[in-house]
């Protein structure tokens, strides 16, 4: 269970609790509104440890027994003891006490599930605050796809990373050069090669834990291809961005949504003629699984 759902149900916990509570001396407020007082005995409890207090009392020349429930922080009394209650003369089995209530034994439960509750919140904020600067859980990558000339880099000061997995293959992280923003948003500066859902000048945000890229929060219209070996002639495209990232792998930039539909219809010729291969979100067949 994630941290925020861990939070959630112990939040929801401790309402449940909260309002059993409630519930139980508001149920205790209208009995001592019938402002008809008797004196009880405590009838056979274990101590001052109790779940739920026997108490005996007559009324009208009657003798009435029932149960109480603890809904005080003080003790209550012990076996033998004598306690005064207020009881609702339409109901006499019905009592309360200084810190006691009559009701259904399931009713008693308020604090276990509240103080339930509070732990969950409590264990979940400290494990969160001890463990916030570490590593997101990943596997181990081992392999690291770099930009070593990006697209950018006057505008570039920081690398941030994106995890990519390869079915039946180790993970991949791609490293990109980003201008940061802020602690939490970055604008990338790179064409990315392995991510074909980022494009350059994307302002996206980044993961506080281990400095992963996250959603983006601006795409920039542009559009990525990544091409192996070499690419081919783009002269007549003179607004796309071409990067080497080297050893044969290029990624290419398309300035906006309709260069890229000719763009990748080059590309896709070039392709069936045996120049090499390509990816992009506009080829629907292959578009998932990266060059590398």
């Amino acid at each position: 269970m994630g941290t925020l759902w861990r939070l959630l149900a112990g939040i929801a916990l401790f309402g449940a609790g909260a309002l059993g509570l409630l519930s139980l001396h508001q149920r205790a407020d209208d009995i001592r509104a019938a402002h008809t007082t008797v004196d009880a005995y405590v009838d056979g409890s274990h101590g001052r440890h109790f779940r739920m207090l026997r108490v005996e009392y007559v009324f009208h020349a009657r003798l009435y027994r029932t149960e109480l429930l603890d809904i005080g922080w003080g003790l209550p009394p012990g076996a033998g003891e004598q306690v005064t209650l207020w009881i609702d003369p339409a109901r006499p089995t019905v009592a309360a006490g200084p810190g006691l209530v009559s009701g259904a034994a399931w009713r008693y439960w308020y604090q276990p599930v509240g103080f339930a509750g509070i732990v969950i919140v409590l264990v979940t904020a400290w494990n969160w605050a001890r463990h916030r600067n570490d590593e997101p859980l990943r596997p181990a990558t081992g392999r690291t796809l770099v930009h070593p000339a990006p697209a950018w880099p006057d505008r570039a000061d920081a690398t941030v990373r994106t995890l990519i997995l390869v079915p039946g293959q180790s993970p991949w992280d791609e490293e990109l050069a980003v201008r940061r923003i802020d602690a939490a948003t970055a604008e990338i500066c790179c064409v990315p090669f392995l991510q074909m859902r980022l494009a350059l000048g994307d302002i996206v945000k980044i993961d506080g834990l281990g400095g992963y890229v996250g959603e983006v929060l601006s795409p920039s219209g542009r559009v990525t291809f990544a091409v192996r070996p070499g690419v081919p002639d783009l002269t007549d495209f003179p607004e796309a961005i071409v990067e080497d990232l080297g050893n044969g792998r290029f990624a290419i930039a398309a300035s906006s949504a309709e260069e890229a539909e000719k763009i990748h219809r080059r590309l896709r010729s070039w392709e069936q003629d045996g120049g090499g291969e390509y990816r992009s979100i506009l080829r629907y067949d292959r578009h998932d699984t990266p060059l590398l």
